[in-house]
């Protein structure tokens, strides 16, 4: 959240319920006319983390050491994990702690709190389909208009990795890898005239 985008508590708290909601509800998805129902972003993060094996670890016909787990996929269900449990301690589970966290009662000076956290946790659902679904995600290059970062530098398979701080999904948002600034599809208007740029291409109004 930006400190030019003022917001009343129920409308900050609307975006933590739609945030939390984007993350670990069932989505939806058309099939053969028929509306179904498959895992929620965060169970589908679950189910990347261990590696796919191929076979009996033969690559090429040649032998090769590889990790059980999918360690980026790892590194961000740690993080969601971890800075879940800060914000929500009560709770069995993540989707647990979220849900409860979501229902609480706020009060008026929790305004830019509950902003703060409807970001960071619309985020994540950001992060997990540009990780599983990298051709997806746009990088912009402009520095972050909340903390003004333009690159973030990442471990990728084992090496660092410099990218753009700003990573638009167009259909779910767009965040800063930095500081978890995020902005909604109805949001990219504004974000482009804050950083001076013309709508992406591919991105509508």
């Amino acid at each position: 959240m930006t400190v030019t985008d003022e917001r009343t508590l129920p409308d900050a708290v609307d975006r933590l319920h739609a945030a939390v909601s984007g993350l670990i509800d069932p989505t939806k998805e058309m099939h053969a006319g028929q509306v179904l129902a498959g895992p929620s972003p965060y169970e589908h993060l679950l189910a990347e983390v261990p590696a796919s094996m191929s076979g009996d670890g033969l690559m090429g016909g040649v032998a090769r050491s590889r990790p059980n787990v999918w360690c980026d996929a790892l590194d961000l269900k740690l993080e969601i994990d971890s800075r879940t449990k800060a914000m929500q301690p009560k709770g069995e589970s993540t989707p647990a702690r979220l849900r409860l966290l979501a229902s609480r009662r706020w009060r008026p000076q929790d305004c830019r709190l509950v902003a703060d956290q409807a970001d960071e946790i619309g985020s994540w659902a950001i992060s997990i389909r540009g990780l599983l679904e990298p051709e997806h995600v746009k990088q912009i290059t402009a520095p972050c208009p909340s903390c003004g970062t333009r690159y973030v530098y990442r471990k990728h398979a084992g090496e660092t990795v410099r990218q753009a701080a700003l990573q638009m999904v167009a259909a779910t948002g767009c965040t800063c890898q930095n500081c978890k600034a995020t902005w909604t599809p109805d949001r990219y208007l504004w974000l482009c005239r804050l950083i001076g740029l013309d709508l992406p291409a591919g991105i509508l109004e």
